[in-house]
């Protein structure tokens, strides 16, 4: 758009996004997760946001990531590795 007016105007929009949600994801190991999330954008950098992913307590999602942490730390315990992350297949949304 050429529009001398239009440009300084639209720039200065901010464009409001869901901050809060759930997602469904499958992870190879640990199955299906529901998880609420949550982005935080910050005042003096606008242009980073950490997300949060967090399963809600005592739920099936909160068991299985338990679980996968034990599977985790086993696995660091097997390797002698704590930085090294085990090469598993990514999770993926859930359909």
């Amino acid at each position: 758009m050429k529009s001398d007016r239009f440009l300084p105007w639209w720039a200065g929009q901010k464009v409001v996004e869901p901050s809060r949600g759930a997602k469904s994801l499958h992870h190879p190991i640990a199955g299906r997760l529901t998880l609420r999330t949550e982005a935080l954008t910050f005042p003096g950098d606008p242009d980073q946001t950490l997300f949060t992913f967090l399963a809600d307590p005592g739920s099936p999602s909160d068991e299985a990531l338990t679980v996968l942490s034990a599977w985790a730390a086993d696995h660091a315990r097997a390797t002698g590795s704590t930085t090294d992350a085990p090469k598993t297949p990514r999770a993926t949304p859930y359909r």
